[in-house]
């Protein structure tokens, strides 16, 4: 019984005279606990339906995601958390607090950056991704969970697709598109925010115009619906016109 008894007071003194000792010895545990287990991937296993590494996205509340990531040992995850691929490389860096990622980085396995994504402020959050060459594919302001501003690029780094909203209403400001040559595709602009009408402009791929016109977003969201005269012409700048009744 006093062997036992030495024992306990000698444990009790520790703890009384080198707290700081006990604590870095809790933290050296936890920290050894939180790295067991730790999977490793291809790349394959990570990629998405289009070929992108999206799988951290439900980890973003500024992006309306809901999802908590915990530590082994059930803790919600918090700081600076790395994921790796089996080949050793870094797949994913991210800092987070309370389980959630306030800002990260994806990689390829080749070691090229595949997104990045960063909260500017309380509302707006930058997000942009790249093709595993490293030329960008996409960038995206979003605006308290929705999109500000959208551009997205062909591999050649060429612009294809940009998209602008309000961010009061969330309504269509403009939306461009190019082919891949660089030359424009289309145009879209709103003309008018209380009536919704919009001037549309497409092009052929030598630059010339092939129609122009007047239209409003179709009932239920789904497109556009064509409205009053529109001018139409083939790529040798033949033109006719077209006309189309009120929308409704």
């Amino acid at each position: 019984m006093n062997k036992y008894l030495k024992i306990f007071s000698s444990l009790l003194l520790v703890a009384c005279c080198f707290p700081g000792a006990l604590q870095a010895q809790k933290k050296k545990q936890k920290n050894q606990i939180n790295k067991t287990e730790e999977k490793r991937y291809l790349q394959a296993e990570v990629l998405d339906s289009i070929g992108e590494i999206s799988m951290y996205n439900k980890l973003i509340p500024s992006l309306h995601g809901d999802s908590i990531r915990r530590f082994p040992n059930g803790e919600k995850l918090q700081g600076w958390k790395e994921d790796h691929y089996k080949n050793g490389n870094l797949l994913h860096k991210g800092f987070y607090r309370d389980g959630q990622l306030n800002l990260f980085k994806n990689y390829w396995e080749n070691g090229k950056m595949e997104r990045v994504m960063a909260v500017i402020d309380s509302s707006h959050t930058n997000l942009e991704v790249y093709y595993e060459s490293g030329n960008q594919r996409r960038q995206i302001i979003y605006y308290k969970g929705r999109i500000k501003r959208y551009s997205e690029f062909y591999p050649n780094n060429l612009l294809k697709h940009t998209e602008e909203y309000d961010e009061g209403s969330g309504l269509l400001l403009k939306k461009k598109t190019w082919f891949a040559n660089g030359q424009i595709e289309s145009e879209l602009f709103l003309q008018d925010q209380k009536s919704k009408k919009y001037k549309l402009n497409t092009y052929h791929s030598n630059g010339k115009l092939a129609e122009s016109g007047i239209q409003f977003p179709a009932k239920g969201g789904d497109g556009f619906v064509r409205s009053g005269t529109w001018t139409i012409q083939d790529s040798t700048g033949k033109k006719k016109s077209k006309t189309f009744g009120p929308a409704r």
